[in-house]
Parts: C-alpha cells; sequence; structure tokens
C-alpha cells in the first residue's frame, strides 16, 4: 500500500543539464518553462545581432504624387497662367505635393535613424529566453525608440511652425501677405496686406483654414476639393487637408484634366490609415503604415551561448522515488519496533505472571493461602 501511494505523490528533482543546441533548449523551455534557468555567457546583446526591421510607409510616399516629375508638371506660372489664380487651390497644388514629399522623406530619414539607434540598443539578458519573449521585447525596445525619435520630429515641427507664425513671414505663393501699391501712380509706395479669407485675417497666428477650391474659368464656379484645406500658409493647409480626392479616379481626372491615365491611390493597401486621414495624422506617425520586426532567434542564442540549464522536474510514477519512500517507511518502522517491542514483550510477562499468581492463590484452600500469605509476608 505505501508503494502504491508513493507512486501517486508528486515529486520534484533540481536537474541541471548541459546545453548542445537549440533544440534542445527549445525541447527543454517547452516542457519547463516556469522553472527554467538558463545562464546567458553574454549579458548584453545588440538588437541589430539577431534582428531585421522592415518598414511600410503610406502609399503616397511610394506613389507617382511625390516624385519630382509629377511636382513639375502641375506647377502654375503665376507670370503666364491663363487661368485665374485668387482663391484658386491649383496655384499651389505643386507646392502642397512639394511639402508632402517632403515629410515623406524627412520621416524616412528620421525613421532610419531610429532603426540606427536600435540596432546598437541592447537587450539585457542574463538568463536565455524563449523566441516570443525576445520578440516582445524587442517590439518594446523599437516602439519606444520610434516614438522617441517621433516626438523630437513634431516638437522641431512645431516650433518651427510657430516661429513662421509668430514672426509673421511672408509666404511665396503670396496666401497670407499681398503686395500693392498705395495708388496708381508710379512713384507709389508698395506696402504688404494681410489677406482675408471668410472674415478672418491672416493676421490672426491660427491662420485661416477654409475649403479648398479651384476653378479653370472666371466663369465658372468654384469646385471644391473632397479633404482639402487653404490656408493662409501652405504648410498648415496641407497638414489639415486628407487625400480623399486622390483615392477617386473621377476626382483626380477633374482636378488634372491635362495629365492623362494617372493611377489614383488605392483604397484597401493602408492598414492603419483611412482615405480621410489627414497629413497631420500621418506625420504624426512618421508617414509609416506597418513595422515588421523579423526576429533571427538562432542567432540571438549563439549570441547568449548558455552552457547549461537548470530547472524543477516534477512527476508521478517515479520508481526509484517511491523505492526509497517504501525502504524509508520500514526503516523508521524497524527502529520504532526495536524500541517498542521490548517494552511491550516486558509487561506482557509481568502481566502474565501476575496472572499465573491469581490464578494459583483461586485454587488453593483458604488454609493453605493464609499460610502461603503468613510466609509471604515474613
Amino acid at each position: 500500500i505505501v508503494g502504491i501511494f508513493a507512486l501517486f505523490i508528486v515529486h520534484s528533482t533540481n536537474e541541471n543539464v548541459r546545453l548542445l543546441s537549440l533544440k534542445q533548449f527549445e525541447t527543454i523551455f517547452e516542457h519547463y518553462s516556469s522553472t527554467i534557468t538558463c545562464p546567458c555567457s553574454k549579458l548584453a546583446i545588440p538588437y541589430g545581432a539577431f534582428t531585421s526591421v522592415k518598414i511600410q510607409f503610406h502609399q503616397v510616399c511610394l506613389s507617382l504624387f511625390t516624385s519630382q516629375t509629377w511636382i513639375d508638371s502641375i506647377y502654375v506660372d503665376r507670370k503666364f497662367s491663363s487661368v485665374k489664380l485668387e482663391n484658386n487651390f491649383l496655384s499651389t497644388l505643386s507646392a502642397f505635393w512639394q511639402i508632402i514629399a517632403g515629410f515623406c522623406e524627412l520621416s524616412n530619414t528620421t525613421i532610419n535613424n531610429g532603426i540606427a539607434q536600435f540596432n546598437v540598443t541592447t537587450l539585457l539578458s542574463p538568463m536565455a529566453v524563449n523566441q516570443n519573449m525576445v520578440r516582445i521585447q524587442s517590439r518594446v525596445a523599437l516602439t519606444t525608440i520610434i516614438s522617441t525619435v517621433r516626438s523630437t520630429l513634431i516638437r522641431n515641427l512645431l516650433a518651427i511652425e510657430r516661429i513662421t507664425g509668430g514672426n509673421q513671414l511672408v509666404s511665396g505663393l503670396a496666401k497670407n501677405f499681398y503686395a500693392h501699391f498705395t495708388s496708381a501712380e508710379l512713384q507709389s509706395n508698395s506696402i504688404l496686406s494681410a489677406r482675408a479669407y471668410a472674415n478672418c485675417s491672416c493676421l490672426n497666428t491660427n491662420g485661416c483654414p477654409h475649403p479648398a477650391t479651384f476653378y479653370y474659368s472666371a466663369k465658372e464656379s468654384s469646385i471644391p476639393i473632397p479633404g482639402m484645406q487653404s490656408d493662409c500658409l501652405i504648410v498648415d493647409a496641407v497638414l489639415n487637408s486628407s487625400l480623399e480626392c486622390y483615392y477617386d479616379r473621377t476626382c483626380v481626372n477633374r482636378l488634372h484634366p491635362a495629365v492623362v491615365n494617372i493611377e489614383p491611390l488605392k483604397m484597401n493597401i493602408n492598414v492603419n490609415f483611412k482615405p480621410n486621414s489627414t497629413i497631420q495624422q500621418l506625420l504624426d506617425n512618421l508617414m509609416v503604415d506597418e513595422i515588421f520586426v523579423d526576429i533571427a532567434f538562432d542567432k540571438y542564442f549563439t549570441q547568449c551561448n548558455p552552457h547549461h540549464c537548470s530547472y524543477v522536474r516534477s512527476r508521478r510514477f517515479d520508481i526509484s522515488f517511491a523505492t526509497n519512500i517504501i525502504i524509508g517507511v520500514y526503516s523508521g518502522l524497524s527502529i520504532i519496533l526495536n524500541l517498542i517491542v521490548p517494552l511491550i514483550a516486558k509487561y506482557l510477562i509481568r502481566w502474565r505472571q501476575r496472572n499465573n499468581q491469581t490464578e494459583i492463590l483461586n485454587n488453593m484452600p483458604r488454609s493453605n493461602q493464609g499460610k502461603m500469605l503468613f510466609t509471604h509476608k515474613h
């Protein structure tokens, strides 16, 4: 019975094994993940030694619309244009796309700097961990670094924007101020006056955002451009605009009738952005749609280079353990019996002797009992 009971007891033992391969480590880790410890030979491992980062930017950064060829093709020279350009967004479309192209390039540079910083950042790994934990730690480290460089970029751009607006710098597109003469005389002085849009003056440091419109003839009514905003400064207009129109072939053809076979942006190609996402929202994410981190776990394991692992092994039906239990129980019983049996034997002998004497007395005549008692007393 003791042996059967011992077989069902959960028995834990400390095991120490020498590691010979990655496969051996993965097998042991799979079975003893809660107790295993495998000290690394190298405490700090650079992420660049075992990771590969791939960035998927918003499709606009890889499209025709941010190419210099496109930007040049839609440029409108104010001096020679036959189209009325006042309050006409056609005059700023080239600059609009030039700024978006600049944001894409700036974001790409910032991301590359962040990845370079990530590659030299070290993973502190006193103990070898499994592939999933390495992936999580790598992702957290990369996200933290990207968040830092992104915050720095946004902060710098915000500072430039505030300096530009606060100092009332004149836009080369004459969207916030325009020059005019005090009189029709040739010798009159020219002055700068702030433009106004819907009773909003560009002297306002917050600008005057309003829906962007276009037309090709003074006789035509203004046509609104879906998602696009105009403002005193083209940078503010870009940041507040979305690219909705450029997802729609009809809208693109209407806006650029002279350009044929324009391929609009694809509706479902981006994962984390929508067609109505503003450029500000794109820039807040460094124009990045997705980040992929590929983990070469074999390279991590080589860098960590653990020589041995320790773990606690728990199991039932351990024959050697059950045998030791049985031996231990019987050894204990043997010692106890060696101590108790002599005492019991002595007690039984004395008890037997007393019973015998009592029986003898009970069987003798009363006269003899008195003599025996008298003899016993004397």
